[in-house]
Protein backbone atom coordinates (compact mmCIF):
# COMPACT_ATOMS: atom_id res chain seq x y z
CA UNK A 1 0.00 0.00 0.00
CA UNK A 2 1.45 3.48 -1.23
CA UNK A 3 2.02 5.80 2.12
CA UNK A 4 1.17 9.32 1.85
CA UNK A 5 4.49 10.60 1.07
CA UNK A 6 4.30 8.02 -2.37
CA UNK A 7 4.38 9.95 -5.31
CA UNK A 8 1.09 8.06 -6.42
CA UNK A 9 -0.73 9.11 -3.30
CA UNK A 10 0.96 13.19 -4.36
CA UNK A 11 -0.78 12.78 -7.90
CA UNK A 12 -4.21 11.30 -6.74
CA UNK A 13 -4.28 14.19 -3.80
CA UNK A 14 -3.60 16.87 -6.54
CA UNK A 15 -6.37 15.34 -8.71
CA UNK A 16 -8.71 15.74 -5.99
CA UNK A 17 -7.72 19.12 -5.55
CA UNK A 18 -7.96 20.02 -8.83
CA UNK A 19 -11.66 21.58 -8.89
CA UNK A 20 -11.12 23.33 -5.53
CA UNK A 21 -7.70 24.88 -7.11
CA UNK A 22 -9.49 26.09 -10.38
CA UNK A 23 -12.72 26.97 -8.60
CA UNK A 24 -10.99 29.33 -6.39
CA UNK A 25 -8.66 30.80 -9.36
CA UNK A 26 -12.01 31.47 -11.18
CA UNK A 27 -13.63 32.90 -8.52
CA UNK A 28 -11.02 34.68 -6.66
CA UNK A 29 -11.14 37.69 -9.21
CA UNK A 30 -14.25 37.35 -9.92
CA UNK A 31 -15.39 37.98 -5.90
CA UNK A 32 -12.79 40.82 -5.97
CA UNK A 33 -14.61 42.83 -8.83
CA UNK A 34 -17.78 41.92 -7.40
CA UNK A 35 -16.34 43.75 -4.61
CA UNK A 36 -15.22 46.82 -6.19
CA UNK A 37 -18.74 47.18 -7.64
CA UNK A 38 -20.42 47.14 -4.96
CA UNK A 39 -18.14 49.78 -2.83
CA UNK A 40 -18.56 52.01 -6.23
CA UNK A 41 -22.28 51.78 -6.77
CA UNK A 42 -23.73 50.75 -3.88
CA UNK A 43 -21.38 52.14 -1.00
CA UNK A 44 -22.75 53.62 2.41
CA UNK A 45 -26.28 52.53 1.41
CA UNK A 46 -26.08 49.19 2.67
CA UNK A 47 -24.46 48.17 6.31
CA UNK A 48 -22.74 45.36 4.91
CA UNK A 49 -20.50 47.85 2.30
CA UNK A 50 -20.68 50.61 4.49
CA UNK A 51 -18.86 47.88 6.90
CA UNK A 52 -16.48 46.07 4.22
CA UNK A 53 -15.19 49.61 2.99
CA UNK A 54 -13.65 50.42 6.32
CA UNK A 55 -11.52 47.45 6.38
CA UNK A 56 -8.34 47.12 5.43
CA UNK A 57 -8.12 46.84 2.04
CA UNK A 58 -4.82 44.63 2.39
CA UNK A 59 -6.81 41.88 3.87
CA UNK A 60 -8.54 41.53 0.17
CA UNK A 61 -5.45 40.33 -0.96
CA UNK A 62 -4.23 37.83 1.65
CA UNK A 63 -5.78 34.20 -0.39
CA UNK A 64 -3.78 35.57 -3.46
CA UNK A 65 -0.58 34.33 -2.42
CA UNK A 66 -2.35 30.93 -1.07
CA UNK A 67 -4.25 30.63 -4.54
CA UNK A 68 -1.12 31.22 -6.42
CA UNK A 69 0.94 28.51 -4.86
CA UNK A 70 -2.36 26.06 -4.87
CA UNK A 71 -2.16 26.29 -8.78
CA UNK A 72 1.70 26.10 -8.75
CA UNK A 73 1.37 22.83 -6.88
CA UNK A 74 -1.26 21.15 -8.24
CA UNK A 75 0.15 21.78 -11.75
CA UNK A 76 -3.23 23.13 -13.38
CA UNK A 77 -2.85 24.90 -16.51
CA UNK A 78 -1.08 28.07 -16.31
CA UNK A 79 -3.55 30.40 -17.72
CA UNK A 80 -4.90 30.47 -14.04
CA UNK A 81 -2.16 32.40 -12.98
CA UNK A 82 -3.02 34.77 -15.42
CA UNK A 83 -6.38 35.39 -13.77
CA UNK A 84 -4.08 35.62 -10.37
CA UNK A 85 -2.47 38.84 -12.17
CA UNK A 86 -5.77 39.99 -12.74
CA UNK A 87 -6.70 39.30 -9.14
CA UNK A 88 -3.60 41.74 -7.85
CA UNK A 89 -4.60 44.46 -9.90
CA UNK A 90 -7.95 44.83 -9.05
CA UNK A 91 -6.54 44.82 -5.09
CA UNK A 92 -4.13 47.77 -6.08
CA UNK A 93 -6.21 49.48 -7.93
CA UNK A 94 -10.16 49.97 -7.64
CA UNK A 95 -9.89 48.15 -3.77
CA UNK A 96 -6.60 50.03 -2.48
CA UNK A 97 -7.35 53.22 -4.89
CA UNK A 98 -3.64 53.11 -6.37
CA UNK A 99 -3.44 56.17 -8.88
CA UNK A 100 -0.19 56.22 -11.12
CA UNK A 101 -0.62 60.12 -11.53
CA UNK A 102 -0.11 59.69 -15.43
CA UNK A 103 -2.69 62.45 -16.27
CA UNK A 104 0.16 64.64 -14.49
CA UNK A 105 2.44 64.01 -17.26
CA UNK A 106 0.00 64.60 -20.00
CA UNK A 107 -0.65 68.04 -21.69
CA UNK A 108 -2.88 70.32 -19.99
CA UNK A 109 -6.75 70.45 -21.16
CA UNK A 110 -7.23 73.12 -24.28
CA UNK A 111 -10.40 74.17 -22.87
CA UNK A 112 -11.64 75.87 -19.53
CA UNK A 113 -11.06 74.10 -16.61
CA UNK A 114 -12.01 74.27 -13.34
CA UNK A 115 -9.16 73.55 -10.59
CA UNK A 116 -9.95 72.94 -6.94
CA UNK A 117 -7.83 72.28 -3.74
CA UNK A 118 -9.52 71.09 -0.17
CA UNK A 119 -8.02 70.78 3.44
CA UNK A 120 -8.41 70.63 6.50
CA UNK A 121 -6.10 72.81 8.42
CA UNK A 122 -7.06 71.63 11.69
CA UNK A 123 -6.90 74.78 13.20
CA UNK A 124 -3.15 76.20 11.40
CA UNK A 125 -1.36 73.10 13.17
CA UNK A 126 -0.12 72.81 9.19
CA UNK A 127 1.03 76.45 9.05
CA UNK A 128 -0.75 78.60 6.57
CA UNK A 129 2.81 78.89 4.34
CA UNK A 130 2.35 75.19 3.77
CA UNK A 131 -0.89 75.44 2.40
CA UNK A 132 -0.48 78.38 0.18
CA UNK A 133 2.68 76.85 -1.34
CA UNK A 134 0.66 73.62 -1.93
CA UNK A 135 -1.75 75.21 -4.12
CA UNK A 136 0.53 77.54 -5.79
CA UNK A 137 2.24 73.94 -6.95
CA UNK A 138 -0.68 72.49 -7.51
CA UNK A 139 -1.86 75.37 -9.53
CA UNK A 140 -5.16 75.31 -7.91
CA UNK A 141 -7.42 78.61 -9.09
CA UNK A 142 -9.78 77.69 -5.87
CA UNK A 143 -9.17 76.81 -2.44
CA UNK A 144 -11.26 75.73 0.44
CA UNK A 145 -9.91 75.10 3.81
CA UNK A 146 -11.81 73.50 6.82
CA UNK A 147 -10.88 74.10 10.72
CA UNK A 148 -8.92 77.49 9.69
CA UNK A 149 -9.35 80.60 12.09
CA UNK A 150 -9.77 84.03 11.28
CA UNK A 151 -6.61 85.21 12.37
CA UNK A 152 -4.85 84.12 9.65
CA UNK A 153 -6.66 86.19 7.15
CA UNK A 154 -3.55 88.76 7.02
CA UNK A 155 -1.48 85.80 5.85
CA UNK A 156 -3.98 84.58 3.45
CA UNK A 157 -4.47 87.37 1.78
CA UNK A 158 -0.48 88.08 1.27
CA UNK A 159 -0.55 84.35 -0.27
CA UNK A 160 -3.22 85.30 -1.91
CA UNK A 161 -2.79 88.22 -3.48
CA UNK A 162 -5.35 89.51 -6.28
CA UNK A 163 -7.72 86.60 -5.15
CA UNK A 164 -11.04 86.71 -3.66
CA UNK A 165 -11.41 86.02 -0.04
CA UNK A 166 -14.07 84.73 1.91
CA UNK A 167 -13.77 83.49 5.61
CA UNK A 168 -17.07 82.14 7.75
CA UNK A 169 -16.51 81.15 10.82
CA UNK A 170 -14.20 78.10 10.22
CA UNK A 171 -14.80 78.29 6.76
CA UNK A 172 -12.35 80.16 4.35
CA UNK A 173 -12.67 80.45 0.16
CA UNK A 174 -9.84 81.51 -1.32
CA UNK A 175 -10.83 82.02 -6.00
CA UNK A 176 -9.36 83.51 -8.51
CA UNK A 177 -13.06 83.72 -9.77
CA UNK A 178 -15.69 86.22 -9.11
CA UNK A 179 -17.37 85.38 -6.35
CA UNK A 180 -21.16 85.32 -7.18
CA UNK A 181 -23.68 84.51 -4.12
CA UNK A 182 -22.76 82.84 -0.54
CA UNK A 183 -25.01 80.89 1.71
CA UNK A 184 -24.33 80.33 5.22
CA UNK A 185 -26.88 77.84 6.82
CA UNK A 186 -28.36 78.38 10.36
CA UNK A 187 -26.70 76.79 13.51
CA UNK A 188 -27.07 73.37 13.93
CA UNK A 189 -29.31 73.12 17.01
CA UNK A 190 -28.49 70.34 20.13
CA UNK A 191 -30.21 69.85 23.27
CA UNK A 192 -26.99 70.91 24.66
CA UNK A 193 -27.36 74.67 22.83
CA UNK A 194 -26.39 75.46 19.19
CA UNK A 195 -23.57 74.71 17.42
CA UNK A 196 -22.26 76.22 14.14
CA UNK A 197 -22.95 75.79 10.58
CA UNK A 198 -21.04 73.02 8.99
CA UNK A 199 -20.58 74.25 5.50
CA UNK A 200 -20.76 76.97 3.06
CA UNK A 201 -22.41 77.22 -0.33
CA UNK A 202 -20.98 79.29 -2.96
CA UNK A 203 -21.58 80.13 -6.24
CA UNK A 204 -18.44 80.82 -8.48
CA UNK A 205 -18.76 82.64 -12.31
CA UNK A 206 -15.89 80.86 -13.67
CA UNK A 207 -15.19 79.84 -17.35
CA UNK A 208 -17.13 76.65 -17.16
CA UNK A 209 -20.26 79.20 -16.16
CA UNK A 210 -22.08 79.54 -12.90
CA UNK A 211 -20.65 76.50 -10.55
CA UNK A 212 -21.57 75.72 -7.58
CA UNK A 213 -18.63 74.60 -4.23
CA UNK A 214 -19.40 73.36 -0.92
CA UNK A 215 -17.06 73.86 1.82
CA UNK A 216 -18.27 71.32 4.17
CA UNK A 217 -16.68 69.49 7.59
CA UNK A 218 -18.10 66.93 9.46
CA UNK A 219 -18.31 67.70 12.95
CA UNK A 220 -18.62 65.55 15.83
CA UNK A 221 -21.97 65.59 17.79
CA UNK A 222 -21.84 66.47 21.06
CA UNK A 223 -22.25 64.16 23.97
CA UNK A 224 -25.39 63.05 25.04
CA UNK A 225 -26.77 64.60 21.77
CA UNK A 226 -29.96 62.25 19.74
CA UNK A 227 -29.81 65.14 16.92
CA UNK A 228 -28.86 64.10 13.26
CA UNK A 229 -24.87 63.75 12.12
CA UNK A 230 -24.00 65.01 9.34
CA UNK A 231 -23.41 63.17 6.51
CA UNK A 232 -20.71 64.28 4.49
CA UNK A 233 -16.93 64.69 5.61
CA UNK A 234 -14.54 67.67 4.37
CA UNK A 235 -12.86 67.15 0.86
CA UNK A 236 -9.40 66.27 1.44
CA UNK A 237 -6.71 64.95 -0.97
CA UNK A 238 -5.16 66.11 -4.46
CA UNK A 239 -7.24 68.67 -6.10
CA UNK A 240 -9.36 67.98 -9.06
CA UNK A 241 -9.65 69.23 -12.86
CA UNK A 242 -13.25 69.65 -13.33
CA UNK A 243 -14.10 70.33 -17.38
CA UNK A 244 -18.03 71.55 -18.02
CA UNK A 245 -20.16 73.00 -15.97
CA UNK A 246 -21.24 71.37 -12.82
CA UNK A 247 -21.38 71.25 -9.09
CA UNK A 248 -18.26 70.88 -6.91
Amino acid sequence: MAGTDSPQFTRRFRRALRPFTIACAIGYPLALAAIAAAFRFVGERWWVTLAAMYLPRLGFALPLPLIVGLVYWVRVPRRYLVLQAVSLLLVVVPLMGFNPGIGRLMDQASGPSLRVMSFNVSFGRPGMASVIEQAQAFGADTVLLQDAKARFADELRNGFQGWNLRIDGEFVLATRHRLRNVFVPPDLTYPQGKGGAHYVHYTLETPLGLADVFNDNAAPRPRGSQGQRPARGDRLGPPARRQGQGRC
